[in-house]
């Protein structure tokens, strides 16, 4: 009781002084908070985006030399063929579980009997969804029987049905025209990173006696196996590069002669820039809590010397240095942590409100920018740790002053 009267002594001899500097802790503390929230909220929409892709998944695109190699000039175009995936899953069994070729159309005029529609078209193997963020909401994929068997089977998207099988919400079995043949839809997606797009897949087989372009790729999907740290899928993909360009002819550093899509590197490299952005927001909010605690260590040393008379009669009767520098480093703590827990609620609150409102905004969505932007309590606790180390920085060097006071001169002050 005794140290909290004290406490509110302190606060009352200065009350503008107090309440402007306990301003300054709280709007430290709670900027603290927001931005922990922010960042919390966009980790938590990185995770959910990660956690709908394969991160053991390298894929390969067709592109543009930008070097000379080999006798050849630059702004050669690479095309990727079907033994280019053949060749891949040969030199790489050890690090890969499968390699799929695919080929795409960008426009193919799907036609029910009530409706047409306009739509991109690819030729894939069964593994494919494995790499891709799509969910088999009705039916199923194509298989490995459809492959072999040269099948005219469709998988469509969601947004397909909408639009041709208006009357009909589940359209298994029925048939779809599309470049003067007729195909059995055996399933429908849903693609997580495009809700409202349109795609068909048909088996690669099957495309590649359909269209004319049935050799040229669209992209090669490799999913990995055994690749757990950043050295090593740096190397596989170091290695494709290499394989590709021996065959190709082109330089293998030349990037734009393929490009390569490696989920686990980027992955790696996104969670070291969320880390950063942590340390960013830690540094941002101690900063801004700086001119808090320089006002709370001004508060104590104005609080010391008004009580130099009452710290010397402790000083005589027998009080130790030590336990006058508790009592200061007490005091700083309290104020400090008073002021910064009011910032914490008014942060947490607004956390709160902004996750409600985000919930509201984003119901049904899988790819967000924020999601669930709140505070945890090790965050709380690291907070409360923070408070704790501020408030007794804070009073540490006003508390050495009063330490310092002579007795006799500390009885004389008026």
């Amino acid at each position: 009781m005794d140290t909290i009267n004290e406490i509110l002594q302190a606060l009352r001899h200065n009350k503008l002084r107090t309440a402007l500097t306990g301003f300054a802790v709280a709007w430290g503390i709670f900027m603290l908070i927001v931005l922990l929230g922010a960042g919390n909220g966009l980790t938590n929409a990185f995770k959910n985006a990660m956690s709908l892709t394969n991160v053991n998944t390298v894929k390969i695109y067709p592109g543009t030399t930008t070097k000379p190699y080999g006798g050849y000039k630059e702004n050669r175009s690479i095309n990727l063929r079907k033994n280019d995936a053949t060749m891949l899953e040969q030199r790489h069994k050890s690090q890969t579980k499968e390699v799929s070729p695919s080929v795409s159309n960008d426009t193919v005029t799907l036609n029910s009997e009530s409706d047409y529609l306009s739509c991109p078209m690819s030729g894939v193997h069964p593994d494919y969804i494995e790499a891709e963020p799509i969910t088999i909401t009705s039916g199923r994929f194509i298989n490995a029987k459809d492959i072999k068997e040269k099948r005219k089977v469709m998988v469509i998207s969601q947004h397909c049905v909408d639009i041709l099988f208006k009357h009909n919400g589940n359209p298994v079995g029925e048939r779809l025209k599309a470049a003067n043949m007729s195909y059995v839809i055996v399933g429908v997606c849903l693609n997580h990173l495009d809700k409202e797009g349109s795609m068909a897949y048909i088996p690669f087989t099957t495309m590649e006696t359909a269209f004319s372009n049935k050799d040229k790729l669209n992209a090669i999907t490799m999913l990995t196996s055994g690749i757990s740290d950043t050295t090593t899928s740096a190397k596989f993909e170091k290695n494709v590069r290499h394989d590709l360009g021996k065959k190709h002819s082109f330089d293998p550093t030349d990037n734009s002669a393929v490009w390569v899509e490696n989920s686990f590197t980027q992955q790696a490299q996104a969670q070291q820039g969320m880390g950063y952005m942590t340390i960013a927001i830690w540094v941002i909010g101690l900063l801004t809590l700086l001119s808090g605690i320089v006002g709370v260590s001004n508060i104590m040393f104005v609080s010391v010397k008004e009580r130099t008379h009452e710290i010397g009669v402790r000083r005589a009767i027998g009080a130790k240095p030590r336990s006058i520098l508790t009592m200061i480093v007490t005091e700083s703590v309290a104020i400090t942590a008073l002021f910064g827990y009011i910032g914490m609620i008014a942060g947490v609150m607004l956390t709160e409100l902004a996750k409600s409102i985000l919930d509201k905004m984003n119901a049904g969505e899988d790819m967000t920018v924020f999601s669930n932007p709140t505070v945890g309590l090790d965050i709380a606790i690291e907070v409360t740790v923070v408070l704790i180390i501020a408030g007794a920085a804070a009073g540490f060097f006003p508390a050495v002053k009063a330490t310092k006071i002579s007795p006799v001169e500390a009885l004389r002050d008026e």
